[in-house]
């Protein structure tokens, strides 16, 4: 008795403190018991930011909502109650406000609202002790790599960012910690929490200073430019079939990954073919043009020889880039009842195990772009595949689940861990507790 008086008093401080439900809430019958409401038992703290900042410091975004890292409570009038994720009840994703953000749910015929808080970033904390850019010639741009970025929300919580990939800063923003002329004289910057506040107060200091804190010290000196050679390596290239759209004979499609090391103290590059003019580089390639075919029937490697120059500057090298046919895999694959031609539909029943047996499985997009019609033989159908690898999840029909009524239908959800790269359809299928002949 003791323990379903706890129960109930817990289900009540939830629906308290996280449900947002209307004063009469919507119930369900289940099997001679009613849905008393649904509330949130876990969600991440999600982080957003003002329009403000967000101009100021690009790349910085905004929290997603993930259904299925949310859990809920369905609290039944009896004191018992079910867990389920938000994506098991059919919460919806999608971008987050600061403050209360209401999601529905559904149980049944029954609609319930819950409330998913985000907060807003007050502030944002740049920690650079251990930035690793050293040395800065004049006028290049200065690396952030190695800084530390953390939002500040709800008064005194942290959240660790990632910073944008090869985030830089503009020389030109040294001015406001010293003078130019005198970092010339002096050879070094300093950046620090102490350095910072007198740079807020140069009335020339951009506005989205006062949005951000600096902690730790860094330390940069400034070097004039000096000749250096460079070497190019090349790695991570995209992935490229030797079939459909996505083949090298659509060159546009190849991409890969470039680091730059000079001869000097000058920090490294890295960057993407597909970024090489944005970032200030040529890339071309030298026994190759693009939209000519790399792979044949018969040959599934290549080597391509890269030329990466620094644009406007005599910084040149080539890499020898060496290309393997990837083998192609589904990305998007249909989940359907298997019904033999003339059969009435299988119909499922509250508790009932999902078999994958009953289920067929047809790849409708393939990561190569191929038209999966065309790889049908008389003979051979590579888009059906075997029903031994998939799973439903979860693993039975909701316990208490009602019948679905005209026009509705039940979401059943399948995954695998062979096609973990491709998206599976929901299958709808319809619940019949008690079937007549």
């Amino acid at each position: 008795m003791k323990k379903s008086i706890l129960i109930g008093a817990l289900a009540v401080l939830m629906l308290v403190a996280f449900t947002a439900c209307e004063n009469s809430a919507p119930t369900a019958p289940l099997y001679g018991k009613d849905i008393q409401g649904v509330s949130v038992v876990s969600a991440p703290e999600y982080v957003v930011y003002d329009s403000e900042l967000k101009t100021a410091i690009h790349e910085f975004k905004d929290d997603v909502l993930n259904p299925a890292d949310v859990k809920l409570r369905v609290t039944y009038n009896d004191d018992s109650y079910d867990e389920y994720t938000g994506s098991e009840l059919g919460m919806t994703s999608g971008k987050l406000v600061a403050g209360s953000n209401t999601r529905t749910v559904k149980i049944g015929p029954a609609e319930f609202n819950v409330v998913i808080n985000a907060y807003e970033a007050e502030s944002v904390v740049f920690n650079v002790s251990n930035a690793t850019t050293k040395t800065v010639a004049v006028d290049d741009e200065v690396s952030l790599e190695g800084i530390k970025v953390e939002a500040i929300y709800d008064g005194s919580k942290t959240k660790t960012l990632a910073m944008p990939e090869d985030a830089e800063l503009d020389f030109a923003v040294l001015s406001y910690f010293i003078d130019p002329e005198t970092a010339q004289q002096t050879k070094s910057v300093t950046i620090s929490a102490e350095t910072f506040e007198k740079a807020k107060k140069n009335a020339s200091a951009p506005d989205w200073f006062d949005l951000i804190e600096v902690e730790g010290s860094w330390t940069i000196s400034v070097v004039e430019a000096q000749p250096v050679t460079i070497t190019a390596t090349i790695s991570n290239p995209t992935e490229v079939f030797s079939r459909g759209t996505k083949s090298t004979i659509q060159g546009a499609n190849l991409d890969f990954t470039i680091t730059v090391a000079y001869s000097d103290d000058t920090p490294s590059e890295t960057f993407k073919k597909s970024e090489a003019s944005t970032k200030g580089w040529t890339v071309a390639f030298e026994n190759w043009k693009e939209n000519a075919a790399l792979f044949s029937e018969n040959q599934s490697t290549a080597t391509l020889i890269v030329s990466v120059t620094k644009t406007g500057t005599a910084l040149t090298d080539t890499y020898d880039l060496q290309l393997t046919a990837t083998t192609d895999y589904p990305i998007a694959i249909k989940a359907g009842l298997d019904t033999a031609q003339g059969a009435k539909p299988k119909t499922f029943k509250a508790d009932e195990l999902i078999y994958s047996d009953d289920f067929k499985f047809e790849v409708t997009a393939w990561a190569s772009n191929v038209t999966p019609s065309t790889l049908v033989t008389e003979t051979n159908n590579p888009n059906i595949l075997s029903k031994n690898d998939f799973s439903a999840d979860p693993e039975r029909i909701k316990l208490g689940q009602e019948d679905t009524g005209s026009g509705e239908s039940y979401p059943i959800n399948f995954t695998s861990a062979k096609y973990a790269k491709a998206k599976i359809t929901s299958v709808d299928v319809q619940i019949v507790n008690n079937p007549t002949a």
